[in-house]
This record gives structure tokens, C-alpha cells and sequence, in this order.
């Protein structure tokens, strides 16, 4: 289970934004999405995705440098709460499905060797010269 594997770090807040207009929020916060991420063995992270805001639904769009993967990879995403392989991601962004108030989005990120390690991919969606993995 990723919350008690250890490898040298317990995971961090990698990122919290605000999606495009929001809805006024009575917190006074305006970082209502949040990016935590945790290194759990070589070549191997997990992301966790939550949506703090308690009245609105957003979709996320992550980047490697958001979540700290090395450039150049490739990765075999896996969808923690589907509880399914969502395919390959070379670089990009990794888009999600709508997640509601209060409900998070979880993958884990294993690096590929070779070509030949490489899952087949789920949805690539090629664009404006950058890649997006849709995981919806």
C-alpha cells in the first residue's frame, strides 16, 4: 500500500492552483486544487490529486515537472481507484476526468526501461505540439 511504503520521503504538496473561474470561495483560499506527490521505489512515484473546494468539480492537467518525473521518460500510469492501467505517458500533460468537491484522483508512475516494457497506451491525444494521456 502506498501510504506505508517508505523510500525516503513521506511525499509532498507539489502544487495547489486555482481552476479558471472559480466560484467565490468562503475559506478566502484560492488554492483549491492540490498536487501531492511521494517517491515510493526507484523509478516509481505516486500522485495524488485533490479537489479541496467544496462546492465545484475540476478537472486537473499535470505536467512532469509538476510532478517531478525526470524528462525524457517514459511511464506506465496506473489508476489507483480504477484499479486499472491507464496507459503510457511520454512527456505533456496527463489530463483527468472531472473530480468532485472533496474527491481525489490517485496514479502511480513506473518508469519504463526499454521500448519493449512499454503498456500498450490508453487514450493519447496529440495536439498544439504537446501530448496529453487522458485518464478520463
Amino acid at each position: 500500500s502506498i501510504n506505508q511504503v517508505w523510500y525516503g520521503h513521506p511525499g509532498r504538496l507539489a502544487k495547489q492552483w486555482t481552476p479558471p473561474n472559480p466560484p467565490s470561495l468562503s475559506s478566502g483560499s484560492n488554492d483549491i486544487m492540490q498536487l501531492w506527490v511521494k517517491p515510493i521505489s526507484k523509478g516509481t512515484w505516486a500522485a495524488l490529486i485533490f479537489n479541496a473546494h467544496s462546492l465545484m468539480p475540476c478537472d486537473a492537467s499535470l505536467s512532469y515537472a509538476d510532478i517531478g518525473l525526470p524528462d525524457g521518460q517514459i511511464f506506465a500510469v496506473r489508476d489507483v481507484w480504477a484499479r486499472r492501467d491507464a496507459g503510457t505517458w511520454k512527456g505533456g500533460f496527463l489530463s483527468t476526468d472531472v473530480i468532485l468537491p472533496h474527491d481525489s484522483r490517485l496514479y502511480v508512475f513506473t518508469q519504463c526501461e526499454n521500448s519493449g516494457d512499454i503498456i500498450k497506451a490508453g487514450s493519447l491525444i496529440n495536439g498544439d505540439d504537446r501530448t496529453y494521456l487522458s485518464v478520463k
